[in-house]
Formats: structure tokens, C-alpha cells, sequence
């Protein structure tokens, strides 16, 4: 049978159409791989997964403020916890208002976390800083992170973000 213009297009739509389920088929697969690198790249949402306690006292952290907080989790001195929590976005003071995350040791405030742009940004006052201090440790944004709290050579408290 003699191959047509006709034929041999039908061939090449196939061949395409079967390369694009293929490539499709491997993105569900591999969902989870290709969404962390994406958020990795672009500086998307970064959410801290595992709570790591290394100090003498208790630890809380959550989002929000007043009776607005979400993700609140109290994590015992030596203990760690699996709990998620996207780290929130701020560009300005008005949105860090309700938008970042506090860390509280023993009852009292330790630091402020929250996201701008591509940065994690870590405050000691519970104050927005346009282009503030980077969170110790893997402060690039995007992607799963682990928080470990713990104390420096001095006995103060200090804390690090790592990537999981």
C-alpha cells in the first residue's frame, strides 16, 4: 500500500498524540517531584512539614493573628511534630498584619516567619521589614521544609530551616 500525504500525516498526529499521553501519564505519576521543583523554581509556596523541638521548653507556633489564627501546633521540649503549614506571603505591613507565622518559646515570643517573593523573612519583633533578614538555613522559597529549634554556644534560643 503506497504511502500518501494523507497516510503519512495520520502517522505523524499518532506519533504525537501517543508522545503527549506519554508525557502526560508521567506527570501524574510523578505529580508530587514536578510540583516541589516548580515551587522550588518560581519561589512558590513554601510549607513547613516537621517541627523539630531541641530546647528545654515548649514550643508553639501558628499563622495569623487574634481569632484568625490557623495551624496552630504545640510541639513538647525534646519532641518533634509532623504538621504542615504554608508559610505565609507579605509584601507590606498591612499584610503582614494577618499574614506571617509566630514562633512562641516557653509562652513567650521568639521570632516571626513569613514569605516575600522568593525569600523567607525572620523577624525577632513581631514588625514587617521590607527586604528583612533571611531565615537562618534554607530560606529560599518554595517547597517542603523542616523548622529545628534549638540553642546556640551562648544558650539562646535559635532556630533553622532545613529542605526535606
Amino acid at each position: 500500500m503506497p504511502v500518501t500525504a494523507q497516510s503519512q500525516s495520520a502517522l505523524t498526529t499518532a506519533a504525537a498524540v501517543e508522545k503527549v499521553i506519554t508525557a502526560a501519564i508521567w506527570l501524574i505519576n510523578n505529580n508530587q517531584i514536578v510540583g516541589k521543583t516548580v515551587a522550588e523554581f518560581i519561589g512558590g509556596v513554601t510549607n513547613v512539614k516537621e517541627w523539630v523541638n531541641h530546647t528545654g521548653t515548649d514550643l508553639e507556633v501558628f499563622k495569623g493573628v487574634g481569632r484568625d489564627v490557623e495551624n496552630h501546633y504545640k510541639i513538647p521540649a525534646g519532641q518533634t511534630r509532623s504538621a504542615e503549614m504554608w508559610l505565609p506571603w507579605a509584601e507590606n505591613s498591612d499584610e503582614y498584619r494577618t499574614r506571617h507565622t509566630t514562633f512562641l518559646l516557653g509562652g513567650k515570643p521568639f521570632g516571626y516567619v513569613w514569605q516575600s517573593r522568593k525569600i523567607v523573612r525572620f523577624n525577632l519583633v513581631d514588625s514587617f521589614v521590607k527586604y528583612g533578614p533571611m531565615a537562618p538555613g534554607a530560606s529560599g522559597a518554595g517547597g517542603d521544609r523542616r523548622a529545628t529549634f534549638g540553642t546556640d554556644s551562648n544558650g539562646q534560643p535559635a532556630f533553622v530551616l532545613s529542605v526535606l
